[in-house]
């Protein structure tokens, strides 16, 4: 029941209220959102690799 109340914040709160999306969100969603994945990814296997080796 705790975590139910955790993730009832308005933080969590991530949907689209407007009917129409601006070009700023459009880039960030499906361009930005991504790479910063990947280079996340990157930079922690290159990270990982230096630890293992």
């Amino acid at each position: 029941m705790e975590k139910r109340k955790l993730l009832d914040h308005k933080i969590f709160d991530s949907r689209i209220h407007s009917r129409s999306v601006t070009g700023k969100e459009k880039w960030l969603g499906y361009l930005l959102g991504p790479c910063g994945a990947l280079l996340l990814n990157a930079v922690l296997a290159t990270y990982l690799n230096v630890y293992y080796t």
